[in-house]
């Protein structure tokens, strides 16, 4: 079956992407019941229920089929749609990306410099000692991005 991944089938069923089978199976029940042709026969909403009960439909023979499902989790994220990305591999599920790690580290050693940087100004008994306190700080901090750059 061909699947459109500028659709967000997710939504159509109102799951989330990390939804289960059963959950999906429910979600696709509810859906069902709510928008049958024969809740809504001879009703205004007669078309739009049809309309609606078959992207529902289209959507749970997508979601349900586990093969179906990572290839459109895939494509939905080769599209550009970063909403829905795919699952990452292995149990790092929900783990941050290397580029957010290393941002995030930064920030800690930013706050951490922040912090400690007062006490060691505070106890440091004259203003040579404060200072060589300072660069050795600085050199901490600078010194793997230099090395780093003077590498490349």
């Amino acid at each position: 079956m061909k699947f459109d991944p500028a659709k967000d089938y997710y939504a159509t069923l109102g799951i989330t992407r990390t939804a289960t089978a059963s959950d999906i199976h429910q979600a696709y029940r509810n859906m069902v019941s709510k928008y049958h042709p024969d809740k809504h026969q001879g009703n205004d909403l007669e078309d739009l229920a049809r309309q609606k009960l078959v992207e529902v439909n289209e959507a749970y023979e997508v979601l349900s089929k586990s093969e179906l499902k990572s290839a459109y989790d895939d494509a939905r994220w080769v599209a550009g749609s970063r909403t829905n990305p795919p699952p990452s591999s292995g149990g790092n599920q929900g783990s941050p990306s290397p580029a957010q790690t290393g941002t995030l580290r930064k920030w800690i050693q930013l706050i951490a410099l922040l912090v400690v940087t007062p006490f060691i100004v505070r106890f440091a008994r004259s203003p040579r000692i404060a200072l060589i306190v300072g660069i050795a700080i600085l050199l901490a901090w600078f010194g793997p991005r230099l090395l780093k750059k003077l590498k490349k």
